[in-house]
C-alpha cells in the first residue's frame, strides 16, 4: 500500500522527492479502515503522515466499533420494550416470547425470569448481546469484523435506497388521489415519503445487524478483507456490465468500418491513375498528328475554337408570348369587371 502511493515500505529515509501521492495513499487507507484522511498539506513530511494517518484510523475504527454497539443496543432495548412496557406490570410482560425473540434475532440464550425491574432487564439482556459482539471481533479479527460491517452497511444502503426511489415514484404518481378525501396531498406526500424514509432505515439497521451476528467468513473472504477489496455498487455493476457489450460491438464496428474505408479509397486513387492515364494518352495523340486542341480532345470541328475565340452560342429563338383564350362575353382577365369584349378585347379585335 506505501509502495503503490510512492513511500517506501521500510520506512528508509531519503523520502520521494515529489513526495507521497496523498490522493492515492488516502484511497488506500480509506480501502483498508474506511477512515478518509487529507494528505495534501503534509505529503513532504513522512513524521507527520504517518501520525495523521494513525490517529485518523485509530479515531475511525473506534467510532465505526461504536456503532456497531449503538446499533445492537438500540434493536435488542427494542425488543425489551415492546415486549415488556413499562406501562405493563411486571407479572404481565411475556419473557418467553423476549427470550424466543432474542435466540432467533440475536443468537442468544438468557434467563430472565425473576426480573421485576424494567431497567434490569434491558442490562441483562445488553450483556448478552455484548459478550456474543465480543466473541465475534476476535474470533475473526477487529480489522476484518469492521471491514466486513461496511460492506454489509454499503450493499443494504445500495439495494434499499433504489427501492426507496421506486417507492417514492409509486407515492408520487398516486398522492393526488388523497385529494378526494379533503387532505392536503402535499402535506400527505412528506408525511408518506417520511415513513416509507423510516421503514427502509429500519430495515437497513436490522438486516446488517443479522448479517453481523450471523457472520461466518472463509479464508477467501479474510484475504479479500485484507487486500482491501473495493465494494461495487449495484449500479456501477449494471454500468460496466452494459458497457462491455457496447464496447465489443463498437470495436467491431469501427474495423468493418475501416475496412470500407480502406476500399473505397483504393478504388477511388484507382479510378483517378486510369482518368489521367487516358487523358495523357489523348493529348500525345493528338499532337503526333497535327490537330487542333479542340479536334484532340474529341470536341465538334469548330466547337473548340468558337468557344476559345469568346463567341457567344447562338441564341434560341423567342417564345410567343401566351394569352389566355376568353370568350367575349366572359369577364375581363383584367379584374375591371367589365366583359372582355368591351374591356381589353377590343384590342383583340382590332
Amino acid at each position: 500500500m506505501l509502495e503503490e502511493a510512492g513511500l517506501p515500505a521500510n520506512g528508509a529515509e531519503p523520502f520521494p522527492p515529489g513526495g507521497v501521492r496523498p490522493e492515492k495513499l488516502a484511497h488506500e487507507l480509506y480501502r483498508h479502515y474506511g477512515a478518509l484522511i487529507v494528505l495534501d498539506d503534509v505529503k513532504d513530511d513522512r513524521r507527520k503522515i504517518v501520525q495523521r494517518a494513525i490517529d485518523v484510523v485509530a479515531r475511525s475504527l473506534i467510532q465505526q466499533r461504536e456503532r456497531v454497539h449503538d446499533l445492537s443496543f438500540k434493536l435488542a432495548e427494542e425488543q425489551v420494550l415492546k415486549l415488556c412496557p413499562e406501562t405493563v406490570h411486571p407479572d404481565e410482560w411475556d419473557l418467553d416470547g423476549l427470550e424466543a425473540v432474542l435466540l432467533e434475532r440475536f443468537k442468544i440464550k438468557v434467563d430472565l425470569r425473576n426480573i421485576q425491574d424494567i431497567d434490569k432487564l434491558v442490562d441483562r439482556v445488553w450483556k448478552q448481546v455484548e459478550a456474543l459482539l465480543s466473541q465475534r471481533e476476535q474470533e475473526i479479527g477487529l480489522y476484518t469484523f469492521l471491514f466486513y460491517v461496511r460492506q454489509f452497511y454499503l450493499e443494504e444502503i445500495d439495494e434499499q435506497w433504489i427501492a426507496h426511489l421506486k417507492n417514492i415514484e409509486h407515492l408520487r404518481t398516486g398522492i393526488g388521489l388523497v385529494g378526494y378525501a379533503t387532505r392536503n396531498p402535499k402535506n400527505e406526500y412528506k408525511l408518506r415519503g417520511f415513513n416509507l424514509f423510516k421503514d427502509m432505515w429500519e430495515g437497513i439497521e436490522n438486516t446488517v445487524l443479522k448479517q453481523i451476528l450471523s457472520m461466518r467468513l472463509t479464508a477467501e473472504q479474510k484475504q479479500q478483507a485484507e487486500e482491501g477489496a473495493e465494494y461495487e455498487t449495484a449500479v456501477t455493476r449494471a454500468n460496466r456490465q452494459a458497457q462491455e457489450p457496447r464496447r465489443r460491438a463498437g470495436s467491431g464496428r469501427a474495423a468493418a468500418g475501416g475496412e470500407q474505408i480502406a476500399k473505397l479509397q483504393d478504388a477511388a486513387r484507382e479510378a483517378m491513375q486510369r482518368l489521367l492515364g487516358a487523358q495523357a494518352r489523348t493529348q500525345a495523340t493528338g499532337q503526333a498528328s497535327g490537330l487542333a486542341p479542340g479536334q484532340a480532345t474529341g470536341l465538334p470541328n469548330g466547337q473548340a475554337s468558337g468557344q476559345a475565340s469568346g463567341q457567344p452560342a447562338a441564341q434560341e429563338a423567342p417564345r410567343e408570348k401566351q394569352v389566355p383564350r376568353v370568350g367575349k362575353n366572359d369577364p375581363c382577365p383584367c379584374g375591371s369587371g367589365k366583359l372582355y369584349r368591351r374591356c381589353h378585347g377590343k384590342d383583340a379585335a382590332a
